[in-house]
């Protein structure tokens, strides 16, 4: 039986995802799913900026996933940026200290691909049936619904709204009052 070890991460705003996997003639097996809280929309998302801590934290997920794409023997991986690292001014910075730490090429994708990227996800979970559905995605930097069956996209749309960027911009704390009698 012919395989090959893949692995996809995710690079989102609050969190990067790790999949590794073996792709078989009959399916996948999953090797390992792990995830770390970077949080890149922290500090200054609203302005569109990447932080200094932001990025340490990217780096360091990174660097990390590197050490487990090695020990895993990865055969090919892909690696995908999207609301935080597609908007930042400085995302160009970023990316360069991310390869020369790594060698890793990140493709920041739009919203269009995020929704087909999430439709497809979903759409491999065996969830969705002939009915019309809607799904979801509430993610740290941006929200995709996508109208959808089984079989096809009806409509799909991305926004700059996400929950790293209502965060920053409302301080919920600051609108939670304790009344004591």
């Amino acid at each position: 039986m012919h395989k090959k070890r893949i692995a996809v991460i995710d690079c989102g705003t609050n969190t990067f995802n790790l999949l590794i996997a073996d792709r078989l003639e009959g399916g996948v097996h999953y090797i390992l799913r792990t995830k770390r809280v970077v949080k890149l929309g922290s500090e200054g998302i609203k302005d569109r900026i990447i932080g200094e801590k932001s990025q340490l934290r990217a780096l360091n997920a990174l660097i990390e996933y590197k050490l487990l794409t090695d020990k895993y023997a990865v055969q090919e991986i892909k690696i995908i940026g999207t609301a935080a690292l597609r908007d930042a001014h400085n995302s160009p910075t970023l990316l360069r200290k991310i390869k020369k730490a790594t060698g890793f090429n990140i493709k920041l994708i739009d919203g269009n691909q995020e929704a087909v990227y999430i439709y497809q996800g979903v759409k491999a979970s065996k969830l969705l049936d002939d009915q019309c559905q809607l799904i979801m995605d509430i993610g740290g930097g941006s929200t995709e619904f996508i109208l959808c069956s089984k079989d096809k996209i009806f409509w799909k749309k991305s926004f700059r709204l996400g929950a790293a960027r209502l965060l920053e911009i409302f301080h919920p704390i600051r609108y939670i009052c304790f009344h004591h009698p």
